[in-house]
């Protein structure tokens, strides 16, 4: 689903480009305008709000001449060194403003951003063939003339995209389901207490009662004028510590992990709580998503440990992510096999392979699972390629989709 957002993205804002250098190199100047009607608005106002991030256009405005609506864009010039307007085209600095709102919406405080050429490298990797294969059916009247830099604009769409969706649209519905998680779902429970375990898990012990809440006075009668003070302990302060630089850091420590869960056993809830305000700033934190499968209430278990084991498979070792699997209810683990079956995860190795197979065999032996039976049929032809794959390094991805596109039909 990602995947085919960000190519049909792309592609858009590319034709977008297109169209605003045509209308720039017939005379138009640096102020472009051009028309649209009231249903295909949004269709043009995102791409445009995409290159202005870029810094390729300085800024638009709508206006309306019915039935028309009118965007105002102004490109952003340079003068060459004989005094004639033209695009500007400093790939560098495109760049450069690419790495400024990555670092605005950076997924977590202090953590850094890492080199853009090795994100460039790892979503063209992702998107560059589909894109590729779209673009050559487009009828784009500059790309001749600016190949190089309509190549490197669609190098820097891929890492601002995959970040939008993959990271800053998970973060909104983060922060939408913590909001009614606490106002809505949680009427049994002191408001304060469920607002201060965000904050500091384990502060206010179970039961508290602030009495200046709808909960704890339910006719809104209010007496009291000042609240019952939480009872602070070092020890808690100290857990408190060791669970936020857990947060803050850059590495899964499974064992260390598994020692602070045990830690913060008397406190489910509140943890539960730090650990989803943390997805709202950071949606792949492992640590935070590892906390929220630890002590997640029941309903919400199976998607807590689905979305743990997702990113766990594309971001840890395999070994560590089996490890996480083990440890899973074993009514999820057919569904989590599922997952492991992806092209950029851990498990796409001969080695990892061979686990999958494994599995999907104990899982299919105590259920029938209809997508893991196909799954386990891919598996079993797969070996039959080794010696393709032995051939051929570097192509053991693309022997893999084959071998499934053929299997799917």
């Amino acid at each position: 689903m990602v995947t085919t957002r960000v190519v049909t993205d792309v592609i858009t804002i590319v034709k977008t480009l297109d169209r605003l250098i045509t209308s720039f190199i017939k005379g138009a100047g640096s102020t472009v305008q051009f028309p649209t009607s009231q249903p295909y608005l949004k269709l043009h106002e995102l791409p445009l709000f995409r290159l202005k991030l870029l810094g390729i256009v300085e800024d638009f405005s709508v206006f309306y001449d019915w039935p028309y609506v009118i965007f105002d864009v102004a490109l952003r010039t340079e003068r060459t060194k004989e005094g004639r307007l033209t695009i500007w085209t400093d790939a560098e600095k495109i760049k450069e403003s690419l790495r400024d709102h990555l670092e605005q919406n950076k997924l977590y405080p202090g953590s850094p951003i890492g080199s853009i050429e090795d994100r460039i490298r790892e979503c063209k990797q992702k998107y560059d063939a589909d894109v590729r294969n779209r673009l050559d059916r487009q009828d784009l009247n500059q790309y001749e003339k600016y190949q190089n830099f309509y190549n490197k604009i669609i190098d820097y769409l891929f890492v601002l995209l995959d970040h939008t969706y993959e990271n800053i649209v998970r973060m909104r519905y983060d922060m939408l389901w913590n909001l009614y998680n606490n106002v809505i779902l949680k009427r049994n429970e002191c408001r304060r207490k469920s607002i201060m375990d965000f904050l500091s898990p384990g502060l206010l012990e179970e039961g508290y009662r602030c009495d200046l809440c709808d909960y704890c006075v339910k006719e809104l009668d209010f007496i009291n004028d000042s609240r019952i003070p939480p009872n602070k302990t070092k020890k808690m302060e100290e857990l408190e510590e060791k669970l936020k630089r857990a947060f803050e850091s850059l590495q899964f420590d499974y064992d260390y992990l598994l020692k602070l869960r045990d830690d913060f056993r008397k406190y489910p809830s509140s943890t539960y709580r730090k650990a989803r305000a943390i997805l709202e700033g950071s949606p792949k934190n492992l640590v935070a998503l590892y906390f929220t499968r630890e002590f997640s209430p029941e309903n919400e278990r199976e998607a807590n440990t689905v979305r743990l084991l997702e990113t766990a498979n594309r971001s840890l070792d395999m070994t560590t992510v089996v490890r996480l699997y083990e440890s899973s209810r074993s009514q999820f683990k057919p569904k989590l096999l599922l997952i492991f079956n992806d092209e950029y995860g851990q498990f796409n190795t001969e080695e990892g392979i061979d686990w999958l197979y494994s599995k999907a065999n104990e899982e299919l032996s105590k259920a029938r699972n209809e997508d893991l039976y196909l799954m386990r049929g891919t598996l079993r032809i797969f070996p039959l390629c080794k010696e393709l794959a032995t051939r051929y390094p570097h192509g053991f991805r693309q022997i893999k989709r084959e071998i499934e596109e053929a299997y799917y039909g």
